[in-house]
Parts: C-alpha cells; structure tokens; sequence
C-alpha cells in the first residue's frame, strides 16, 4: 500500500497558522473581558435594586397588615409614639410595637410577638381625631384615647445594599387609618 499526501492547488494544507491562530485567541479574549465586565456592571447595580424593591415590598406588607386591623379597632386602649394597643371585635387586644435597641416593628397578639420589621429605623404613630368642618370631617391630632378616630403611621427602614457594603438602602412609609368600627367622639 503505499500512502500519498495530497495537497490544495496552491500548496498549503488546511489549517490554521499559529499566527492565526494566536490572533484568534486575542481577539477573543478582548471580547470575552468586555462581556464579563458588563456582566460585573449589571450584576454589581442590579443586586441594590433588587435588594431596595424588596425592602420597599417588606415595608409595604407591614403597614399594610397593621392598616388592616387598626381599620377594625373599636378603641384605642394604650398609646405612645411608638407602640398602639387597640381592642377590635375578631381578634381582642392586639399591640403594635417599635423597639428602638433592635430595630423591629413587632404586632403583640394572645402573648405571641410576630415581627412585622427588622431593620427599622423609626416607627411613628400619631392619634388622630375626627372633627367636623363645615359639614366634612377633617382630622386633627389628639392626645385623648377616647377622641382617637384615626392613627397616622410613619415608618423608615434601612439595610446595607449587599453584604459588606457601606451604601445604605431606605424606604420610608406613611399612613392614615381610620378606624371604621369606632364611632366620633364629640
């Protein structure tokens, strides 16, 4: 048997040279560290974004549950600027509460603390009675339980945007519940 090489017409064999092949590779490897650096821009500015959406829904959830059972309440029982303790028809004596040391917004039902918050700032509340002006109600604050028709709640929460991070993310809230079951107190 005897084995021949065979060539193309202009006397190279296929492949590549190492020159080619050597740019190849460099261009390659420009192109691939551009990609990876704006894979690195996206992922480093998107992870804050994500974290602060989600602060923002947490934060959210919380005032709205607490909006929920103070529409419910029949009386407000004890007050301070952060901690309300109100009497309502399905569920008795509920308790929300901001404790400054660790930061939480805890609801107090039946001895059991949920925690609603971490990472809490502040957590406001300020009684609000209804007054009537001209044949509508408007709401005034009010340091009388009896008069409270309505609780205006503040809330400003902060977390570091990932972990080790000196940038610091916030969301603040406000709300005014009115307590629908509660009748106005003249």
């Amino acid at each position: 048997m005897d084995c021949k090489t065979t060539s193309r017409a202009n006397g190279h064999t296929g492949g590549f040279t190492l020159v080619e092949v050597l740019l190849a590779s460099g261009i390659a490897v420009i192109v691939m560290t551009g990609v990876f650096s704006v894979f690195l821009f996206i992922s480093r500015f998107s992870v804050p974004m994500l974290r602060n959406v989600e602060l923002d829904r947490q934060v959210q959830n919380a005032v709205g549950w607490v909006a929920r059972e103070l529409r419910e309440a029949t009386n407000v029982v004890q007050f301070s600027t952060n901690a309300v303790t109100v009497s309502t028809p399905s569920l008795g004596s509920v308790t929300y509460q901001w404790a400054q040391n660790t930061k939480t917004v805890q609801r107090v039902w039946n001895g059991t603390a949920k925690t609603l918050l971490t990472e809490c700032d502040s957590f406001n509340l300020t009684m609000l009675k209804a007054s009537p002006i001209d044949g509508e109600l408007a709401l005034d604050t009010t340091t009388n339980l009896a008069e409270c028709k309505a609780l205006a709640i503040s809330s400003q929460c902060s977390r570091a945007s990932y972990s080790g991070s000196a940038v610091r993310l916030s969301s603040a809230s406000s709300a005014t519940v009115v307590m629908r079951v509660k009748g106005i107190h003249n």
